[in-house]
Parts: structure tokens; C-alpha cells; sequence
């Protein structure tokens, strides 16, 4: 598989970012799931199965209804084993690259740590693959990313602490105020009509 990236600088972090389809990303990569006795040093909490479906339904919603805007952020990879990926320059003096991942390098044993990594992003690509229990189709729809090199796991752990716990969360009736103004009056009469 081939990325195509521009290389650059995200505060003091050097990252190479672009946009590539969700099955594709999630093929490559993998969550390094905390387990207490079989990983305690693995970075991402066990996953939520509701929250990984609803990322999925709002993906796949992009290719349903494509006249109602989505997107989301970057997914932040990072590549543990340089091994399995090789950087060429594209037009060096623009800062482009092609990364291309040798998927057949890639160890997909739920068991072993991952060599690429999801840094933040898992249960936006969980489901990336599809999911034929549930009837999901893989998701080959473009998304962001950023890929670091090398990160050592406890620079991703530091990342993730960042990322995760530094965020202020919206207040809620400021976000019921936007849901009410996207939500068509006649759907609201019907939806939610007054007690």
C-alpha cells in the first residue's frame, strides 16, 4: 500500500500526514490494548463497543448522505517497526513523501504488540475493515491521518494522556441548542414534542 503525505511539524512533534481510506488505515494498524496481567504496558482502554458502531454509522452516513457535511479529525498512527514501512521522497523541496507499507511485514496476531499503532483513533477504525456479523461493509471512504515514526510506547502513552485528557468537553445544552437549529421544526413537533 502506498501513502501519499506531506511531511511537517506538529508542535515539536515531526509527522507525516495525509488522507488515505478507513479500511486501508485500519488494516495497517492496530490498538495496544492495556491488559492488567497479559499487557500492562498497553496504551488504549478497552474497547467500547457503542461508541466504535456509532463512529462507524457516522462513516459510513458520508457515503448514504453525501449532501450533509462529515468529517472528522486525523487518526494519529504511530510506526513502531520502521521495518515495515519504506519512505521514498516524492518532490523532497515540497515536503511530499510516499510511505509504502509492506503489508506483508505486518504481524496482524491480536496477541503481539502492534507495529503500527493507534495512537488516538481506535474506535473510529475499529470497525474500518467491516464487520460481516453485523452487516457492515468495509469503510472505503477517505480520512485523515498522522503518522509519526518511531515513537517510543511511552511517548505514545504521554500523546494519548494529551490528546484524551486535556480536551474540555462541550457543554451539553450549548450542543442541544445546535441540535435543535439543524433539527427541521416538523421533525421536532413529531420527535420531541413538548410534555
Amino acid at each position: 500500500m502506498e501513502l501519499r503525505t506531506i511531511k511537517g511539524t506538529n508542535l515539536n512533534t515531526p509527522v507525516y500526514r495525509g488522507f488515505a481510506s478507513i479500511k486501508d488505515i485500519a488494516a495497517i494498524s492496530a490498538p495496544d490494548t492495556y491488559k492488567q496481567d497479559s499487557n500492562p504496558d498497553g496504551l488504549q482502554r478497552d474497547l467500547n463497543e457503542k461508541h466504535s458502531r456509532e463512529g462507524y454509522l457516522y462513516a459510513d452516513g458520508a457515503q448514504k448522505v453525501p449532501d450533509y457535511p462529515r468529517l472528522w479529525p486525523e487518526v494519529i498512527l504511530n510506526v513502531r517497526d520502521p521495518n515495515v514501512v519504506e519512505i521514498l521522497p516524492v518532490d523532497e523541496a515540497n515536503n511530499l513523501f510516499k510511505i509504502v507499507v509492506h503489508e506483508d511485514l505486518i504481524d496482524t496476531n491480536p496477541d503481539r504488540r502492534p507495529q503500527i499503532s493507534r495512537t488516538d483513533g481506535n474506535h473510529r477504525l475499529f470497525y474500518g475493515e467491516g464487520h460481516p456479523i453485523r452487516g457492515y461493509p468495509p469503510l472505503d471512504i477517505s480520512t485523515p491521518f498522522s503518522l509519526t515514526i518511531g515513537l517510543t510506547p511511552l511517548q505514545e502513552a504521554s500523546l494519548f494522556m494529551d490528546i484524551n485528557d486535556n480536551l474540555k468537553r462541550m457543554n451539553t445544552s450549548h450542543l442541544r441548542h445546535l441540535q435543535t437549529r439543524l433539527t427541521a421544526s416538523e421533525v421536532l413537533a413529531t420527535a420531541d414534542p413538548p410534555p
